[in-house]
């Protein structure tokens, strides 16, 4: 369920949608119990250790799509326990208010994830590690708003880590996107059957055809082809309790006339606060394929137990 204003009824600012989606959040979904998003943040089975944690990110986005555009926000809660030593479980829930070009706001939920990590091996001293992982997308979000892609889709994926000397570590990242039920042609991102109609001069008049723009695929926050491919490489260097990473992000489709997906390179840095806790804030960038967004900005707060 989603709920939609208009700025003939409350202007929504972006400190007002801030504020709005952290209220709703704290009150609603703060882990009291254990829930599940899509895979669009570079944690989930991308996450290359396996560790019961409890995470809380803020992102934001201008998006520009050949149906619409705008700006959306999203405050996210990430949720992993490692019940054993080589297997951990993983659900994410999140929170997003859309702000579109023609003044109307949209807040809710967006599509949920479930799924679970297994470490397949790792070397004596953990200095190379591999894992596979897979996970679920649930339709929880409100499709006639585009909060959510209205279908099932499978990520799976296999990372493998590599730490060569004490400061650096190396991560490769190859996961896939699959949705399960793109049966409706809106929904695949094909444009409508095309409406003949008449000039001016009647019916014996000339003809032209109007074709609406096809609609994007999958919700305005996560917008990807029916089936992706995505090719990712970390490098981050760790100094003390501080560190930095650069993450460059290549998407294949599947199915497309276009092989090249959405491309992107993500900076990042952190710091681990506490014995527990570690913040980070990372801007990922389009440099090829499709601009599904124009930047992405994100704040993350993740505790470790």
């Amino acid at each position: 369920m989603a709920i939609r204003t208009s700025t003939a009824a409350a202007a929504l600012t972006p400190r007002r949608a801030a504020g709005c989606v952290i209220g709703l959040l704290a009150t609603t979904l703060w882990p009291r119990h254990a829930h599940a998003h899509h895979p669009i943040v570079p944690n989930g089975i991308n996450q290359a250790n396996l560790q019961s944690r409890v995470g809380l990110s803020l992102s934001s986005a201008p998006f520009e799509l050949a149906d619409g555009g705008g700006q959306w926000w999203q405050s996210m809660v990430t949720v992993e326990v490692a019940p054993v030593a080589r297997l951990s479980l993983l659900g994410v829930l999140a929170l997003a208010a859309v702000r579109h070009r023609d003044g109307h706001h949209d807040i809710g939920l967006t599509d949920s994830d479930i799924g679970v990590k297994v470490a397949l091996w790792s070397s004596e001293e953990r200095r190379l590690q591999l894992l596979a992982g897979i996970m679920l997308e649930l339709p929880t979000g409100d499709t006639t708003v585009r909060l959510g892609g209205g279908h099932y889709a499978l990520t799976p994926g296999v990372v493998m880590q590599w730490q060569p000397i004490q400061p650096v570590s190396l991560l490769l990242a190859l996961r896939g996107l699959f949705a399960l039920n793109d049966d409706d042609d809106i929904t695949a991102g094909k444009a409508p059957t095309a409406q003949p109609t008449h000039g001016g001069g009647g019916p014996s008049g000339p003809s032209k055809t109007d074709a609406p723009a096809p609609r994007s695929h999958g919700s305005w926050l996560a917008p990807h082809g029916s089936d992706e491919i995505h090719v990712r490489v970390t490098a981050g260097y760790r100094w003390k309790h501080l560190y930095a990473a650069i993450t460059p992000d290549i998407g294949l489709q599947l199915n497309s006339a276009a092989p090249l997906g959405a491309t992107t390179v993500t900076p990042e840095i952190g710091t681990f606060v506490a014995k527990h806790w570690r913040m980070s804030t990372r801007l990922r960038l389009p440099v090829a394929g499709p601009k599904r967004q124009l930047w992405t900005s994100e704040l993350e707060l993740m505790y470790t137990f």
